[in-house]
């Protein structure tokens, strides 16, 4: 039986991801804007097709079973040691099936095999703690998984992707830099729990066996959703174009994505608790979809109103042709987050049928917008996937309204107050842009971000005070936790 932990836990369990978030986020943008600097939009373009077949793949093997396991139960009985062996057969079978097809294929993909054969290989490293990490996360003990993480970034990505790119490697210095990355966060785990490195025993793998199944249809379409649209974009319109967009695309992600990771990491197990109980998993899900919504959508907003300074500031002047697109994919970014946290939903209610329908309906709306987006330019390829991310929520809306028993209207209701900051935060930027068009880059794009940062702040006090104090309670100590209510007086 799978340890039941209270509020507690799952409060300590967000703070220390938090801490490593932010540190994590730290390194990301160092490396994101040294080897901006050091590598090509080509360069870009074919790493990011290898990631995208890799992906493809290897769906099933981290992100399919390492969700069942969560979901399914007790781990510390379960002796589910054959598991990273398997998926590390079967994997090489596959993606070298896939370097097979990609060669001889006329698709017009530009794809580096030496490129793509290192990309497989660090996701074979980090298969090796994929029980081990499950097992830890199911219990909400996170230091060893975090810590790992922040390690590997720091010394695969900025160390030795940097070094690497100084050198010339090209793509091979990210692909290099994520092997070691993910073998230094695999090492990190094996440490603290061996799981991993135990020998095949296939005990316990029958009660498995029917949620993994589940949880592979959905990680196989998921991966299809996410990985489409650079493999489209990579027959269509080339490495060029294909590295700017995703630059452009990871940059503006990456702020959003750090202020949600530390949540959306304990959101599975947390909604596995409840979901026993449709009250408890109402509750549980209108809190997290209106923190996420408020960490994410006034941030996006004002990341677009603030687009061409945020492209030069970060990346250089290089990047600037992608800053058209940045309103679009930071608006389709903040869609899948939420998307993502109510498909959540779903997998700890094991209705894998159903969200699987809902990514196979997702992915055909999407390889259809973007095929039309491409015919145009790079922005018709941000309205595109605006357009499909847009679709996707409200799916995924329907089916978390469904499994829970509210209404529709009821979910996006929990999502308005942050609409409303949001495009105060996005007119803000704007008009800050054009009244300090004539100020240096670097001090125009600050004051953008005192500028949001306030207007969010201010439609929090207003708006969203019980999701203010729900992130204050969670992220800080209680002491601080307790004073900062008192102030807010609730």
């Amino acid at each position: 039986m799978k340890p039941r932990l209270g509020g507690m836990q799952v409060r300590n369990s967000v703070r220390l991801t938090l801490g490593g978030t932010l540190a994590s986020g730290i390194v990301q943008f160092a490396t994101m804007v040294t080897l901006a600097r050091l590598l090509t939009p080509t360069d870009y373009g074919f790493y990011v097709v290898a990631l995208s077949i890799n992906a493809l793949s290897t769906a099933f093997m981290a992100s399919a079973l390492e969700r069942a396991l969560i979901i399914e139960g007790d781990l510390g009985a379960m002796e589910g040691r054959s598991i990273p062996i398997l998926c590390a057969l079967v994997s090489v079978a596959l993606v070298a099936f896939a370097i097979v097809m990609v060669i001889i294929s006329t698709t017009g993909w530009a794809v580096a095999p030496g490129v793509l054969a290192t990309v497989m290989g660090a996701q074979l490293i980090a298969a090796i703690a994929l029980v081990p990490r499950a097992k830890l996360r199911q219990i909400y003990r996170y230091p060893p998984i975090v810590g790992g993480e922040v390690a590997g970034l720091v010394i695969g990505n900025l160390f030795v992707g940097v070094v690497l790119a100084q050198r010339g490697f090209g793509p091979f210095a990210l692909a290099l830099g994520m092997m070691v990355g993910n073998a230094v966060s695999a090492f990190a785990i094996l440490a603290v729990d061996r799981t991993g490195l135990c020998g095949i025993r296939f005990k316990g793998l029958g009660e498995l066996r029917a949620t993994a199944l589940g949880t592979i249809k959905v990680s196989s379409a998921e991966a299809a959703n996410s990985q489409i649209t650079p493999l489209v974009l990579s027959a269509l319109l080339g490495p060029v174009s294909l590295g700017l967009f995703n630059r452009i695309y990871n940059l503006a992600a990456l702020p959003i994505q750090l202020l949600i990771s530390s949540v959306n990491r304990v959101t599975l197990a947390s909604f596995v608790d409840s979901s026993e109980n449709r009250a408890q998993s109402r509750m549980a899900i209108r809190r997290v979809v209106r923190i996420v919504a408020f960490l994410t959508i006034p941030v996006a907003a004002g990341i677009g109103g603030a687009s061409d300074e945020f492209v030069r500031t970060v990346l250089g002047e290089q990047w600037i042709d992608g800053a058209p697109i940045v309103p679009f994919v930071t608006l389709a970014i903040t869609a899948m987050m939420i998307a993502t946290v109510l498909g959540q939903l779903a997998d700890a209610n094991k209705r894998f049928d159903e969200k699987v329908r809902v990514q196979v309906i997702s992915t055909i709306i999407l390889v259809i917008a973007t095929i039309v987006g491409s015919q145009a330019d790079l922005i018709g390829v941000g309205i595109a996937i605006l357009f499909a991310s847009s679709i996707s929520l409200a799916l995924s809306i329907d089916l978390a309204a469904r499994i829970i028993a509210v209404r529709r209207t009821t979910i996006v209701a929990w999502l308005l107050s942050s609409v409303a900051i949001g495009f105060v935060c996005f007119v803000l930027n704007d008009k800050l842009g054009l009244l300090l068009e004539n100020w240096p880059v670097y001090g125009a794009f600050c004051v953008q971000i005192a500028g949001s940062a306030l207007m969010a702040g201010l439609g929090a006090l207003l708006l969203l005070r019980d999701v203010l104090v729900d992130l204050i309670s969670t992220a800080l100590p209680k002491s601080v936790a307790d004073r900062c209510r008192r102030l807010l007086r609730v």
